[in-house]
């Protein structure tokens, strides 16, 4: 039996509210590590940086500069992840934590419903 109009929007808000709770709750998390070992926020800023550098290098079609900033970005996401340890976090303590890992609360994984 197929959901009506209804039914399929009442689960989506669902979704929503869903990722919403996971994106809030992350920020609460970034706000504590950011402000309890500032080099983290700092490797994060970076790597922000460097995905809109590589992005231009690409876009100019300067390979060699694309892959030495994304060798750059990949130390900085080990340099992160090195920081979290060692300040007694989880390596993916700065990652969304969703309730279906396998949809990321979107209720689809690629074109098909997520079995959640």
């Amino acid at each position: 039996m197929a959901l009506t109009r209804e039914q399929y929007n009442r689960i989506m808000r669902v979704y929503d509210e869903r990722r919403m709770q996971a994106d809030a709750e992350l920020e609460k998390r970034k706000a504590e590590v950011y402000a309890a070992v500032p080099a983290i926020d700092e490797c994060s800023r970076q790597i922000a940086d460097n995905a809109l550098k590589e992005t231009r290098a690409l876009l100019s079609g300067d390979r060699g500069q694309a892959g030495a900033i994304h060798q750059e970005t990949l130390r900085l996401i080990d340099e992160k992840r090195e920081l979290l340890l060692s300040h007694g976090y989880d390596a993916d303590y700065l990652e969304p934590r969703y309730q279906c890992s396998i949809c990321r609360d979107t209720g689809y994984v690629g074109s098909e419903k997520c079995s959640c």
